[in-house]
């Protein structure tokens, strides 16, 4: 039997530098998880051995036999390729649906792929994060090549970045459709912000620097799993945001205010003013709540709405105040549903934020700030005294 498993082993050694030698795998592993006869032969093969131990006295026995082993075998140098290995704590499975995908992306498979990529210890890099900055880096020098590229062409060069990924490393179909629409929204939307904004259930996202990213849902605040992999990744996105609704944010002029192409509201703080990094809190905006949805969560009663409806029918004049995140906005949305539709109505706003839109006769104007010149800025006063000119028969504003 001895025989056997010798002859065995070294031809198991001969198939596996065969298979490295033509196959054109990056790495193999072998699980060896019984020692006998021709092991060594095995194991001399083999650039590296990695051999998970623990501290009880079961271990340590077996530790004992697999020296006296090699020993015995005539293959005591073998010990200078062994890494004995501490495995990380990791979380039971939550299913066995998508297991594998769990022990891939879960603590043991970030060990296994620092340990193959040579760091031999945990990163704090997120591995799937960093495949994402790999494929972005790839995509961007073709980029530099075009003057312009449509959506169809970068999401073919996304596409053939992702399979050749897949040829170096496995990806299962939910992290290769995952690369696929995050890479998209890094190149055209707001990078991994955009799948918060995408996220319904999200109501304001608070990004502190770019290592610290809070998010708010109706159970609370908490930290986001994801950061940014760079700082000039946020810078990127800040210049961004701004740059659509022409607003300047840089060292000299730190702190802006703007929005998004959905409405929801943006400020931004920078450095040196902001000091662990930029600071950019996005509130989301759900869809317009109606003064009957404002009745039925008990915000309003039946009878104050009819009065407020008498006041807006009346053209009286009204002001609406209250703390930050009250719902000061939420409520003008709902009140502005009582203006008739025969009304022509101007907004004016330091930040556009209301969404009014049963009134066809709507004219809607946006504050300005100064240029890096100090020149072009443009006031509500301003606004307002335009506004007169503009034969209105409501206005509307909000600061």
């Amino acid at each position: 039997m001895g025989k056997i498993w010798i002859r065995w082993s070294r031809g198991i050694s001969l198939l596996l530098r065969r298979i490295a030698r033509e196959s054109g795998y990056r790495r193999l592993v072998v699980d060896m998880g019984h020692m006998g006869r021709g092991s060594a032969a095995l194991l001399d093969c083999c650039d590296g051995v990695y051999m998970p131990v623990l501290e009880d006295p079961v271990s340590r026995a077996k530790l004992q036999a697999f020296d006296r082993y090699l020993s015995a075998a005539g293959a005591v140098s073998l010990k200078e390729k062994i890494c004995r290995l501490r495995l990380p704590k990791t979380r039971p499975l939550s299913s066995m649906e998508n297991c594998m995908d769990q022990l891939l992306w879960g603590e043991m498979g970030d060990f296994v792929r620092a340990l193959l990529e040579g760091g031999g210890e945990m990163t704090e890099r997120n591995p799937r994060e960093g495949i994402r900055e790999e494929l972005r880096q790839r995509i961007m020098e073709q980029l530099q090549e075009c003057s312009r590229m449509e959506d169809e062409e970068l999401y073919e060069q996304i596409d053939c970045a992702i399979r050749e990924k897949g040829q170096e490393l496995f990806l299962p179909l939910k992290e290769r459709l995952w690369l696929r629409s995050s890479l998209y929204d890094s190149f055209r939307r707001l990078d991994i912000l955009q799948e918060l904004l995408d996220d319904r259930n999200v109501t304001e996202i608070m990004v502190n620097g770019a290592g610290k990213i809070f998010i708010e849902r109706k159970d609370g605040t908490a930290l986001w799993e994801r950061r940014f992999e760079r700082p000039e990744q946020l810078e990127d996105i800040i210049q961004q945001i701004v740059g659509r609704v022409n607003r300047v944010v840089n060292v000299s002029s730190p702190i802006a205010d703007a929005r998004l192409e959905d409405g929801s509201r943006v400020h931004i703080v920078l450095p040196p003013v902001a000091l662990d990094g930029p600071v950019v809190t996005i509130r989301k905006f759900p869809e317009p709540i109606t003064m009957e949805k404002l009745i039925g969560f008990g915000a309003v009663t039946e009878e104050a709405a009819q009065f407020l409806e008498g006041l807006v029918a009346a053209r009286y004049n009204i002001f609406v105040s209250g703390g930050t995140n009250s719902g000061k906005t939420t409520f003008l949305n709902a009140l502005s549903s009582f203006i008739p539709r025969t009304e022509r109505v101007i907004t004016i706003e330091d930040s556009a934020e209301l969404q009014i839109s049963q009134v066809p006769n709507l004219v809607r104007l946006e504050t300005r700030d100064a240029n890096t010149e100090g020149k072009g800025q443009i006031t509500i006063s301003q606004l307002i005294r335009a506004s007169l000119r503009m034969n209105p028969e409501a206005i509307i504003i909000k600061k």
